[in-house]
Formats: structure tokens, C-alpha cells, sequence
């Protein structure tokens, strides 16, 4: 299973289904469920509490399509939620699974594999956020 590290708050709006697009620089052809890691690293819009350095949940990528494509068609919420600047690209989110208890574990840059103990784990947790 792929993982993929994100700031606070925004992993928890991924696993909570709040937050439908993960933008980035760098398009995905990754599909399917991949686990999300809350990044250590805090922001000015993390809030007490939140997880960090864990994998928190899942989530499936869908598609990945230019913002230029849907920037018009979304929600100022979501709008507000990732950075639909000219140029990046929107993952689709669905079927977000959040964890009752984070899994701690350092991460990484980009898209990273997961051992199969760690799957096992994963595969374990239901969604109870």
C-alpha cells in the first residue's frame, strides 16, 4: 500500500471526507486507496489535539486532472482547502476511512510504500473519528 505524508489540518479534512481534493505540483497516476500520514509538520491552522507523525487514515485517488479543469465548479470551502493556483493538479478523494487510533510512523516525501506489518495494521482499523 502507497502513503502519502500531509500537513495538518489537512489530513485530518482528507480522512474525515471534509477535504475532496488533494492538490499538488505534480500530477498522480496512482489510483486506488492509499494511507494518509499527518505530517510533524505544524501550521498556523493546526489545531490542539490533531495527530502528527501518524498515519491517521485512508482515502482512494480516483482521478487527477489540471485545477484549470473543475477550479470553477468547486465549493469556496473546498476552494480554501488546497492551492488551485494555474499550473497544479487535483487528486480526487473518495471513501475516506478515519483510524480511532493513529499508527505512529515517520514520513516521507511524495508517495512512499508501506510494509506488509504495517497493512496488516491498517486493515485492522475502522472509521470511529
Amino acid at each position: 500500500m502507497k502513503a502519502i505524508s500531509i500537513h495538518q489540518p489537512w489530513a485530518n479534512y482528507v480522512v474525515l471526507g471534509i477535504k475532496q481534493y488533494e492538490t499538488r505540483s505534480w500530477p498522480t497516476k496512482i489510483r486506488g486507496r492509499v494511507a494518509i500520514h499527518a505530517a510533524k509538520i505544524k501550521n498556523s491552522e493546526y489545531e490542539e489535539g490533531m495527530a502528527l507523525g501518524a498515519i491517521i487514515g485512508t482515502v482512494e485517488i480516483t482521478d487527477c486532472c489540471p485545477v484549470e479543469i473543475l477550479r470553477n465548479s468547486l465549493s469556496k470551502d473546498e476552494i480554501k482547502r488546497g492551492d488551485f493556483s494555474d499550473g497544479r493538479y487535483a487528486w480526487k478523494l473518495k471513501h475516506p476511512v478515519c483510524f480511532e487510533k493513529p499508527i505512529l510512523l515517520r514520513g516521507y516525501q511524495g508517495f512512499w510504500n508501506l510494509d506488509d506489518n504495517l497493512v496488516k495494521q491498517i486493515e485492522k482499523q475502522s472509521g470511529a473519528c
